[in-house]
């Protein structure tokens, strides 16, 4: 299932996300689940990685617990558990 951010959540920055203890800066166009995984999703977008910025970057994210509800917003300000870059 695809989560699109709204234009109200990217107004309110609800699609940027600073990962803890890295210098990365994402900046989420949607989120995506990962099929037969659960709670498991995808993020793409733009990210800023130490100053550089790059287009269309995937980060994979695990939650802590699943949101009440399924939007792109919940699901990106809900805790993360863990997260890994996608490298294609």
């Amino acid at each position: 299932m695809r989560y699109e951010f709204t234009k109200e959540d990217i107004k309110k920055e609800y699609n940027k996300i600073e990962l803890e203890g890295e210098d990365v800066l994402l900046i989420g166009e949607y989120i995506e689940t990962v099929e037969n995984k659960e709670n498991t999703y995808t993020m793409t977008g733009d990210a800023v990685v130490e100053g550089e910025l790059y287009h269309d970057f995937v980060t994979v994210f695990g939650l802590a617990e699943p949101p009440e509800e399924l939007t792109a917003r919940n699901i990106a300000k809900a805790e993360w558990d863990w997260f890994d870059y996608v490298c294609d």
